[in-house]
Formats: C-alpha cells, structure tokens, sequence
C-alpha cells in the first residue's frame, strides 16, 4: 500500500514497506481523529489555528439559480392546470 488508498473487504497486505504508514479505521471516528492527530503531528500539518479554507460557490450558486427557475416554471404550470387554462392552451395548439 505504498501509494495509499482505501481498503473496502478484508485484505492481506504489507505495510510500511515504503517506509511509515497510517491505517485509519473509517468506522470508529474518535480512533481515527486520534490517529489523523498524530500523523499530523509526525508530518508537520498546519496549526489548527492557522488553516485557510477556499471554496468555490459558483457551482453552487448556479445550481441554486435553476433550481429557482425550475420552481418558477413548475409554478406557473401548476397554476394553470389548476385554473384550466392548460387545457385550453394545449387544445389551440399554444403548448
């Protein structure tokens, strides 16, 4: 496992063939926070303090502006199907 990765059924492996390793178990989160703490610690990772974060909105803002389109559109139909002027609409050939 020199390059990583994730283990997902059980496996027959060699570790710290490549020097140090860390295995996190994913089903226990206070046994992985502890070992994600000390591989920390043993590489040098950031202060907690002093961690910046970026993220990127834009796909998010882009998926909220359709998302309101889509509920305008799913309004305006609903009101006329309610009101019965779709059906009028389809029968003039304008939908």
């Amino acid at each position: 496992m020199y390059d990583g990765g994730f283990i997902t059924k059980p496996t027959s492996i060699i570790g710290g063939d490549a020097g140090p390793e860390v295995m996190i178990p994913l089903n226990n989160k206070m046994r992985a926070i502890q070992i994600l703490q000390k591989a920390k610690d043993t590489i040098g990772g950031p202060d907690d303090n002093n961690v910046t974060t970026s993220v990127d909105t834009a796909r998010v803002e882009s998926n909220q502006q359709q998302q309101l389109m889509m509920t305008q559109v799913m309004v305006k139909l609903l009101s006329k199907i309610a009101d019965g002027s779709m059906a009028s609409e389809i029968s003039n050939g304008v939908i």
